[in-house]
This record gives structure tokens, C-alpha cells and sequence, in this order.
């Protein structure tokens, strides 16, 4: 399957663009975390918790990280802010991702 961008945004400010971000989430996103949930048993890799699932990227795509499943770890919501918000380095990877 191809991994290929499917959005950009230009954020402007009094006419000037001041940071472009592009999100290079798949086609196949919703079919994507799907496998990478059933990888992970459906629980979140660092708590255990089975409740609001979200796929994260170990290595954010703006920098360098890709799609791959290799890349991706499955999360709580809570996980994935206190992930995103306090540590960037709390994620370790799993025996999936040696």
C-alpha cells in the first residue's frame, strides 16, 4: 500500500504564512490502527487499559517517523496525553516494535 500525504495546512498571520504542518496519515488510516490495536491485544501499551484506544507514532512523523506499524504503538487517551503534554520519552517500545 502507498503511504502518501492526504492533507496540508498553512497557518497564516497578517498575510504571512508562519508554519506549515502536513498530516501524512494513510488512505487506510481506520484500517491501519485497526491492525495495530489487534497487534497490541487491544489494551493500551503502557497501562493495560482497555478503554479509548488511539494509535500513536513512537517517532512523530514531523520528525522523520512514518506510518509503518513498526512506528505505531497503541494507547489510551489518557496515556497518549500525559504522553504528549509531560514526557515525550515515556513511550518505550514493546517486544512488537524490537
Amino acid at each position: 500500500m502507498a503511504i502518501k500525504p492526504v492533507r496540508k495546512y498553512a497557518y497564516k498571520t497578517r498575510g504571512r504564512v508562519i508554519k506549515i504542518a502536513k498530516l501524512d496519515y494513510t488512505d487506510n488510516w481506520t484500517y491501519l490502527s485497526r491492525e495495530v490495536k489487534s497487534r497490541d491485544g487491544n489494551r493500551c501499551s503502557l497501562c493495560g487499559s482497555t478503554d479509548r484506544l488511539e494509535v500513536h507514532h513512537i517517532i512523530p512523523l514531523s520528525k522523520g517517523g512514518s506510518n509503518s506499524k513498526r512506528n505505531l504503538i497503541t494507547l489510551c487517551y489518557s496515556c497518549h496525553n500525559v504522553k504528549h503534554r509531560n514526557n515525550p520519552s515515556m513511550v518505550k517500545r514493546s517486544k512488537h516494535h524490537a
